[in-house]
């Protein structure tokens, strides 16, 4: 009854604590969606009011050069130079007026052929073709000779006025503008406090950034820019966006600058800034949702103490039992749930403690694999049908090497073998199945299964070789020189206990075992330590094989392609891919038989390999130079032994 009143009370504490830290959530979420929102709106407003201001901003500009370029083409003091027709001259009085005249930057005097009298951009240009004739045939259909449009030079968009010059009557056009560029962009954020970008249309229908008041930009940037600019003019959604700039957000107005779409302006303020004195608030906020969370755990805790004891007991023990210590046993002598989960406790561990002594001594005849399939299902005679890969290895030629030696001996150095070969089998989620002398069968899925049981079983097979080549480099194995081969073939098994009731072995039997077999026994005739069957290659994706033969092995009437592991996907050396090219080329003209064409690529072969395979290929298209196959011959190679 006390142990049910504690837990009733630190079950009521917590959660009365999770409501309180839940009604503080609640309350900060609800605090910072409002602000945001507010935050959001406010900005929205402040730059479209903000937009009207950069309106009126570029159109008093536009209007000053419209009244100063009137002033210039009644001016008296100007006909004199332009009536002396001397380029200098005119230059220089129009140089005059431009430096009087605040925010323009260049002044063109085009005659009635559109050809430019003088220009104070580029001033050496004369009698060329003035290059936007369509501002003057604006200004021709104009009701007072005027006209105006943004016109892009070089990179920078620039806002251009027309007037006709009268002398008295008009005799050329006065072309005056000022750059939209980044002194523009300055002085408009100056008075609508708002980040300013300017942005023009190029040719190859993208947006660039030609000035901005920001700090920096970045592709994403950039990426989200051109977005927003679509859909506000082109698919014309909105002219509002939000923009992440870093870790703030910019609320975005868009402000098209001319009706041909060629210059658009960004207004952008940042909503960090407009959150600056919520982001006080929600400091505070913080603050005493930690100072809650921090006592509520504390007061938790002191309450869960007397609760806890011997419940550290139980889970100490526990983790005893995790760790193999299946002897650990626990001592409380309560009368509550407690005390009952301790007795039942201790008869799990005296009941694990005896089943860990069966499956030890199982484990050293058998995988831990196997016995733990043989622990978790009732014992009996049968088995199932599964896919499995199984690897086959021998030693070459080994009861010659042991010639000579005692067998305490060979059995030292047997057992040495065998157990860095177990190791590679082991270590790449193989399965021991038996020992058959110096030989090994391993099993590849068997008993639990995954989509990698084939590259498994080629990765053990070069970590065998491997292993068996250090073992002879450190002197490990005496004098004696082993060569292994290693057949691995993949297919449909039966798996399960075989024998008598009263004496079993788990292990696979069917046609693919037998050619796993098969193949180990062709690795010395074709002169390779490793063979594996199409299956078998089919499913190792990892790895990189050359095709060795087309063969029909003893026992079987059906021919099958054989293969030989070489290394791993794209880990091949350029040796192995010339290896493996030339390879190719003699099975692909022996198969189509063509003889000679083999026998040349043989020949390369030899240079600088040496292997079997070239030597067995040179006999057979020797011997069928002499005598031809049949025409219904299949390619493949027929062995009458194992």
């Amino acid at each position: 009854m006390l142990f049910r009143f504690r837990k009733f009370q630190t079950r009521l504490l917590f959660f009365l604590v999770l409501l309180l830290l839940s009604l503080q959530l609640a309350i900060y979420i609800s605090v910072r969606t409002a602000n945001i929102q507010h935050a959001k709106v406010e900005i929205s407003d402040n730059l479209k009011v903000g937009a009207g201001v950069f309106n009126r901003i570029l159109t008093e500009r536009t209007q000053n050069l419209f009244q100063y370029a009137r002033l210039l083409s009644a001016d008296y003091a100007f006909k004199p130079a332009f009536h002396s027709g001397d380029h200098p001259t005119i230059l220089s009085a129009m140089e005059n007026h431009l430096a009087r005249l605040e925010g323009a930057q260049l002044m063109t005097l085009v005659d009635l052929d559109n050809n430019v009298i003088a220009k104070t951009l580029a001033p050496l240009q004369t009698n060329i073709k003035f290059v936007w004739p369509e501002l003057i045939k604006q200004a021709e259909q104009n009701e007072y000779a005027e006209a105006t449009s943004i016109e892009m030079i070089g990179d920078t968009p620039y806002q251009m006025i027309v007037v006709p010059y009268f002398s008295p009557d008009i005799s050329a056009w006065v072309i005056i503008g000022f750059a939209i560029d980044q002194s523009v962009a300055d002085d408009i954020k100056s008075v609508i406090q708002s980040e300013v970008s300017f942005l023009t249309h190029t040719k190859s229908n993208d947006w660039k950034i030609s000035s901005t008041t920001l700090p920096m930009t970045t592709e994403d940037y950039q990426n989200q820019i051109k977005h927003l600019i679509t859909q506000t003019i082109f698919d014309k959604k909105h002219s509002l966006g939000s923009i992440q700039y870093g870790e703030d957000e910019l609320i975005t107005f868009v402000q098209p600058i001319d009706k041909k779409l060629k210059v658009t302006a960004l207004l952008q303020r940042s909503l960090n800034k407009a959150l600056a004195p919520y982001l006080k608030l929600q400091a505070t906020l913080q603050t005493l949702f930690w100072i809650t969370l921090i006592l509520s755990i504390a007061l938790v805790i002191a309450l869960a103490r007397k609760v806890t004891k011997p419940v550290k007991e139980l889970t100490k023990s526990a983790k005893n039992i995790e760790s193999g210590n299946y002897t650990a046993r626990i001592n409380i002598n309560l009368k509550d749930e407690i005390g009952e989960l301790a007795d039942s406790f201790n008869k799990m561990a005296k009941g694990l403690e005896e089943k860990e002594k069966v499956r030890n001594l199982l484990g050293k005849v058998v995988s831990s694999e196997i016995a733990e399939e043989l622990l978790s299902k009732d014992i009996e005679l049968g088995g199932e049908e599964k896919e499995a890969t199984i690897l086959f290895s021998d030693i070459r030629q080994f009861t010659t090497l042991c010639e000579g030696y005692s067998a305490k001996e060979i059995l030292n150095v047997l057992n040495i073998y065998l157990t860095s070969m177990s190791e590679a089998i082991e270590n790449n989620k193989g399965v021991i199945d038996k020992y058959i002398g110096d030989a090994i069968m391993a099993l590849f899925g068997i008993p639990l299964s995954n989509n990698t049981d084939a590259n498994q079983s080629v990765s053990a097979a070069m970590s065998m070789i491997e292993n068996l080549k250090k073992l002879t480099e450190k002197s490990q194995l005496g004098q004696l020189n082993f060569q292994m081969g290693i057949g691995i073939n993949t297919g449909l098994v039966v798996a399960g206990n075989m024998g008598s009731p009263n004496r079993l072995n788990y292990t696979v039997i069917g046609d693919a075992v037998n050619l796993a077999s098969r193949l180990e026994g062709l690795t010395k005739y074709y002169g390779v330590n490793i063979i594996v069957s199409e299956s078998t290659r089919n499913r190792a994706t990892n790895w990189e094989f050359l095709e060795l033969d087309k063969v029909i092995v003893k026992g079987k009437a059906e021919p099958i392609i054989i293969f030989q592991p070489i290394a791993t996907k794209g880990q091949l050396s350029e040796q192995q891919t010339l290896q493996l090219e030339l390879n190719r080329k003699i099975l692909f003209h022996y198969r189509n038989r063509e003889w000679d064409k083999a026998k040349e690529v043989i020949e390369q072969i030899k240079l600088y390999d040496d292997s079997k395979f070239g030597q067995i290929y040179q006999k057979r298209v020797d011997s069928f130079l002499n005598t031809p196959p049949p025409n219904n011959w299949d390619f493949s190679n027929k062995f009458d032994t194992k």
